[in-house]
């Protein structure tokens, strides 16, 4: 018996050999959410999981940079967690769940799920972060020009995400250059080649 606070205990009782009477929830086989996730947005992820002696449940979720969530319920034995994530820092993660029940008996991780995470995930292009209905004729358009100069020949500010404004996808240490504002000025002007995918 462990006394809670006030007039509250927490009984446990062990049967037989020492094992106790309550059974351990079923560990969550894994959880449902993103495989690509955009910096900075959150995300939904979803767990569920049973427990066999009906008892509440309670969920923790590791997110794969060395941050986890706290205990988050409690929910009916069956029902459905679901959580909101987002990402500061590119990268790829592998995400993972596990539960408890009421009695603090904890389950392992589930599998892990795995999201990549970065700032580009469509066409390149918008370099100054301005509106993207998602067709290249609209969202890239001469102000990105003017954003690429100016960032790369006059000390004007950094695309706030770099992938976007590498318009030829050549990455490297230095990854906007004069070939990304040729390839920039031969899509809109010469009826060039559009903009490499994103990764």
């Amino acid at each position: 018996m462990t006394h809670i606070g006030g007039t509250v205990y927490e009984v446990n009782v062990k049967v037989g050999n020492g094992v106790s009477a309550n059974a351990d929830p079923v560990q969550p086989t894994g959880l449902a959410g993103p495989t690509d996730a955009v910096l900075d947005d959150y995300n939904n992820f979803k767990a569920s999981s049973t427990d066999p002696d009906s008892d509440e449940l309670y969920y923790q979720f590791d997110w794969g940079n060395g941050s986890m969530s706290t205990w988050i319920g409690p929910y009916a034995s069956g029902d459905s967690c679901t959580i909101e994530y987002a990402w500061d820092t590119n990268g790829d993660y592998d995400v993972k769940v596990r539960t408890k029940d009421i009695w603090d008996a904890t389950t392992d991780w589930s599998p892990l799920h795995s999201v990549s995470v970065g700032c580009c995930i469509a066409d390149r292009g918008n370099a100054d972060g301005g509106p993207d209905d998602g067709t290249l004729t609209n969202s890239v358009d001469i102000s990105d020009l003017v954003f690429i100069v100016a960032f790369s020949f006059q000390g004007g500010q950094a695309p706030v995400c770099v992938e976007e404004a590498d318009m030829d996808g050549s990455g490297g240490p230095v990854p906007v250059d004069i070939s990304d504002i040729v390839a920039l000025v031969a899509f809109m002007f010469q009826g060039g080649a559009p903009p490499v995918p994103c990764p």
